[in-house]
């Protein structure tokens, strides 16, 4: 979400947190609408790949549709689709049915999960949150643990918690498209709130805890830990669906 590009690392909570928090919150809201946008989109797509045949489809030059159903019926022979002896009609009939199983697992990893993917979700925070703070630590030697407490804080907020939050909320906004007006809002922004809660609950509480914490190993060990252990959970929110197509492929 947009609040998660500028997501403050501060060195003590200050007494301003709370009201930069509000305007960050306030700030999911139109990424969610986008989200819920391209929920519809795809569900109507969907739609229309379940339901699809060829004889609704538009033809660029309409005298030369029936020469592109009998190149189709002639493709469903030749890959065993239907019989030699196969009617032109049980051959589209054929071509339709294998649309509709096909299609949807194709289309499903050529555009991903949420429409974005992992790498682009952490290019998106990679160019706007990482680069600040690492120009706030160049102060700080190279052997020190305190720069690689930050460094890896950082990296867990770009490469796990953030992608993470941002796949909640596109999934949550895939739910309950059938809701308008208030019900809309007030369901979306549940979602925007929860999204928001993980985050900063993460960052202010277990993370917190070794950031803060008075050992700067014990520090260092627990971002550690942070990044290995959210980063896999992160990857496979965005990638999961790929899974049906790579297997499909396989058989």
């Amino acid at each position: 979400m947009v609040l998660l590009i500028v997501f403050p690392v501060h060195s003590s909570i200050s007494h301003g947190l709370g009201a930069i928090l509000i305007v960050y919150l306030l700030c999911t809201f139109p990424v969610a609408a986008v989200f819920r946008h391209w929920a519809r989109t795809k569900a109507a797509m969907h739609h229309r790949m379940a339901h699809f045949k060829v004889e609704e489809c538009s033809c660029c030059k309409e005298d030369d549709r029936q020469l592109v159903y009998r190149n189709i019926a002639l493709l469903m022979r030749a890959i065993d689709v239907v019989g030699s002896q196969a009617t032109d009609e049980d051959a589209l009939d054929a071509f339709n049915e294998l649309v509709r199983q096909r299609f949807p697992i194709a289309f499903a990893a050529s555009v991903g999960r949420f429409g974005i993917g992992y790498l682009q979700a952490v290019s998106v925070f990679g160019c706007t949150y990482l680069p600040r703070w690492l120009d706030s630590m160049l102060d700080l030697d190279v052997s020190d643990l305190e720069l690689w407490k930050w460094m890896l804080s950082c990296f867990t907020m770009v490469f796990a918690v953030f992608p993470l939050a941002l796949a909640f909320g596109a999934w949550w906004s895939s739910f309950c498209l059938h809701l308008r007006g208030l019900r809309e809002w007030a369901f979306m922004s549940c979602g925007c709130v929860m999204a928001f809660a993980f985050a900063a609950a993460t960052y202010l509480f277990p993370m917190g805890f070794f950031f803060w914490h008075g050992s700067r190993v014990v520090g260092v060990a627990g971002m550690i830990v942070f990044v290995v252990t959210l980063t896999p959970p992160a990857i496979a929110a965005f990638n999961l669906q790929q899974f049906p197509w790579k297997r499909h492929r396989e058989e």
